[in-house]
């Protein structure tokens, strides 16, 4: 999917003056790592030169943006190389170790601090980090941003045509994308770092339909993917939302995540009526115990509910569960197990436990010894990093694939999947699915 935060980023410089650029490689499908160096060589010189260059950093691709800065900066000492993103956010001043050639880091939200650190760098708020501190640099409060009074995102700058979005469903459409109308999130569930704090923000409702209305007139965007941690979060806006998509009869195909606990019988109807055709819940487990202990802040009744009503309104649902967290025991397993195929879900996936930088379970691990590594390539979700009390990386493997076995080859699932496939793209779909399965399944 595009990158969002980096699109917001650049809206917001342009509007203040600044003229940018966005690379992003992960749809250079045909670059290789034995020729990134001359591919980055060419587009800065295509970019006519830019004085800065940030870099948005995740965890399991760390390497991959440090091996850039290093890149850059051997071939062009001038420029300047700002990180940020969620990985800098948690570990702070600690990439200065990692990364030798980063100039500054920003920690949290960038618009703002990377406005006011190119056009003043005597002015700058107090969540950039720099390499040399200068000993009279002026620091001012960083501002909580406002997305409300933000410009939209950059869209202009993609290249739409080599997106590929995962299918949401069978019934996914292209070319897609993915917006975010909202920041932060309330809750407080112990795998989650919180990247954009605990205030929850919204953009306008007349922000919202412009940005989709531009999108689907400017690019023919068919699908949207609201990436916000929980749009159904707030009852007023998700209703005054979807009474707009109706009302302004903009035939949305869309999806979102929520939380079972934000969802009833009126708001799923309303969503399904604005064209809403999947949800994503998290569940995380199906044990109560583990759920208390993971600070979810729902029940396993609330889940059994909000599915079957999501099935009611005609919206197809999908949960996500994690296996092998701190207090999981084999009994807790076999009840989730247990109660996975009784639940009225059409999609459900596994993920095993990473204790995630920033996390409220990293920093326990952390301290107990239990972290296994802190190579951040391993943080992709392909590996088991938490030194579990009681299951083994081989064991935790087979139990997630037991639980996708056992979920995906049930009559049931097999026969509604075949029912649902009706035109060519649904097929597609399906095969992409089937791939992505039997991957998982013989690993």
């Amino acid at each position: 999917m595009p990158p969002v935060g980096l699109l917001s980023i650049s809206g917001y410089l342009r509007e203040n003056g600044i003229k940018t650029n966005i690379l992003d490689l992960t749809i250079q499908s045909k670059l290789k790592h034995s020729n990134l160096e001359s591919f980055l060589i060419k587009k800065i010189k295509d970019f006519n030169f830019p004085q800065w260059v940030g870099i948005s950093v995740c965890t399991p691709v760390a390497y991959n943006a440090y091996k850039i800065a290093e890149i850059i900066k051997s071939n062009f000492p001038e420029i300047k190389i700002v990180l940020g993103g969620p990985h800098i956010t948690v570990l702070g001043r600690r990439i200065f170790d990692e990364c030798p050639n980063a100039d500054f880091l920003i920690t949290g939200e960038g618009e703002y601090t990377l406005c006011e650190l190119i056009k003043n760098n005597d002015l700058c708020p107090d969540n950039l980090i720099e390499k040399n501190p200068v000993p009279n640099i002026i620091k001012i409060p960083a501002k909580e941003i406002e997305i409300s009074k933000l410009p939209m995102p950059a869209y202009d700058l993609l290249e739409f045509e080599k997106y590929v979005p995962p299918p949401a469903s069978l019934n996914s459409k292209r070319p897609a994308i993915g917006i975010i109308t909202s920041r932060g999130c309330p809750y407080k569930c112990t795998f989650c770092a919180r990247i954009t704090g605990h205030k929850l923000r919204f953009k306008t409702i007349d922000q919202i339909i412009d940005e989709i209305k531009y999108l689907k007139e400017k690019f023919q965007i068919k699908q949207f993917h609201f990436y916000d941690d929980t749009i159904t979060c707030n009852k007023n806006f998700i209703k005054t939302l979807c009474n707009r998509f109706i009302d302004e009869n903009l035939n949305l195909h869309w999806s979102c995540f929520a939380r079972v606990d934000t969802v009833d019988e009126e708001i799923l109807g309303l969503m399904k009526k604005a064209g809403c055709f999947v949800i994503m819940y998290g569940a995380e487990s199906l044990d109560e115990k583990i759920l208390l202990d993971v600070k979810k802040g729902i029940t396993v009744e609330q889940i059994q509910k909000a599915l079957i009503l999501t099935r009611k309104a005609g919206i197809e649902s999908r949960i996500s569960l994690i296996i092998g967290t701190p207090t999981e025991t084999r009994e807790s397993l076999e009840k989730t197990g247990k109660k996975l195929l009784k639940l009225d879900t059409d999609f459900f996936q596994v993920f095993i436990a990473v204790p995630m930088p920033g996390s409220q379970f990293y920093i326990e691990a952390k301290n107990e010894g239990r972290v296994i590594n802190e190579n951040w390539a391993d943080y992709n979700l392909s590996k088991v990093l938490y030194k579990h009390k009681i299951f083994t990386e081989k064991e935790l493997f087979a139990i997630q694939r037991k639980l996708y076995l056992k979920f995906y080859l049930r009559p049931k699932i097999i026969f509604n999947t075949i029912k649902s496939i009706n035109s060519w793209n649904a097929i597609k779909n399906a095969l992409r699915g089937l791939k992505g399965f039997v991957k998982i399944v013989s690993s």
